[in-house]
């Protein structure tokens, strides 16, 4: 099989990208009509555009190749940690493995360089 959904996601032999099932429903929402949804301004609804386009743009997970060179990318805030390993094929980063959630109460405690850690753990 050269393609199919597995656990919300589309798998292929070249690795894994979004389901445009899932990216449609958020391209298809209707605009905010009232005060008390959100100040919908022409600025908001170009942005909120921009932002569709880009979830269809979205990069393919791929499969690492055995003794390629993988980069991580670690990111820590006061209130979330992530980080995503790439690999670099023909001249363009590529993930291959990313993660991020939102920190703990206690860990939101934790220092920059420890939130940093927790990200690479």
């Amino acid at each position: 099989m050269e393609e199919g959904k597995f656990l919300g996601v589309i798998v292929t032999n070249g690795g894994f990208k979004a389901n445009p099932e899932k990216i449609e429903v958020v391209m298809n929402m209707p605009s905010l009509k009232t005060i008390k949804q959100f100040r919908w301004t022409v600025e908001v609804k170009t942005v909120f555009q921009e932002i569709n386009l880009r979830l269809e743009e979205l990069p393919t997970l791929i499969a690492s190749k055995t003794k390629e060179l993988q980069v991580i990318y670690l990111a820590a805030s006061d209130r979330a940690i992530s980080a995503v390993v790439l690999v670099d094929r023909d001249s363009v980063q590529t993930p291959i493995y990313y993660v991020s959630r939102i920190l703990a109460d206690a860990e939101t405690r934790y220092s920059t360089l420890e939130n940093l850690v927790l990200s690479l753990v």
